[in-house]
């Protein structure tokens, strides 16, 4: 998955494209649309150091084909009031599941040809963006358009069965903690966290969410080419989601996952 940042900058570039009809629709329910953007990822925060049933299946749905989501959601969204906000939500779904689908296969044979891990290609991809915008890579907070209220949470919780809104809820406060957790400036807090990491045996796959001090040049030519990707799939995620309100997950995109097949 590109990383927090990418897929925040890939949806507010989706909804500058949509037609207006479904930007108000989007405008009601921003901080459920925000939130729909890292699609499964949230569940990744819920007590994020050890597996467990719920960090599992955000971990299990990016090897799934994307329509066992997007049907059932659909069709749960269309039961629920038109105030939980439901299918502003899972237009940002869509979009994670658009950016995901298109980068995901690229940067998988990139970790093979260079070495690098997964997490430290997308996060040197957040550094260019960030950048890019005039931001400190170093020290911006990436999650603060998420929302943590238990309205929200609901509404969430709404196409996940299997977890409740109070174990949403805590997913989205933790992806909060952990983001900021790991804005690392400093030598010493840096420090703090790989050992924490290396203790907790995460070290090898996780140290890389931590932005290094100076970009990676191994990762130069991946930028440039999820930049490429980034961009084409802009136009996928308008298209799915102008036909998603009235046609569900029918268009045969949604027989990918979100990862390499």
């Amino acid at each position: 998955m590109p990383s927090t940042y990418a897929h925040y900058c890939f949806g507010k570039a989706v909804y500058r494209r949509l037609p207006q009809e479904i930007q108000e629709e989007i405008k009601a329910y921003s901080p459920l649309y925000m939130t729909g953007l890292h699609g499964p990822d949230i569940l990744f925060y819920y007590k994020p150091l050890k597996s467990n049933a719920i960090n599992r299946i955000g971990y299990g749905m990016h090897g799934r084909p994307a329509d066992e989501f997007f049907k059932k959601a659909w069709m749960r969204a269309r039961e629920l009031p038109e105030g939980r906000g439901g299918f502003a939500y899972l237009y940002g779904f869509i979009c994670h599941f658009a950016l995901d689908h298109s980068c995901h296969p690229y940067i998988e044979k990139k970790i093979k040809e260079i070495g690098v891990t997964h997490a430290e290609i997308e996060v040197e991809f957040d550094r260019m963006l960030l950048a890019k915008r005039g931001h400190n890579p170093l020290t911006h907070r990436l999650a603060g358009h998420i929302p943590t209220d238990m309205t929200s949470a609901g509404t969430i919780a709404e196409f996940f069965p299997e977890v409740t809104a109070e174990e949403v809820q805590q997913a989205l406060k933790s992806m909060k903690h952990y983001n900021n957790l790991l804005v690392a400036p400093g030598h010493l807090k840096r420090g703090f966290i790989y050992a924490l990491l290396a203790m907790t045996g995460n070290y090898k796959e996780m140290h890389g969410l931590i932005v290094n001090y100076k970009p990676n040049p191994k990762c130069a030519d991946s930028n440039i080419r999820l930049s490429q990707l980034y961009h084409d799939a802009i136009s996928l995620a308008v298209r799915l989601i102008c036909e998603y309100r009235e046609n569900g997950a029918a268009d045969s995109e949604y027989q990918h996952t979100f990862g390499v097949e």
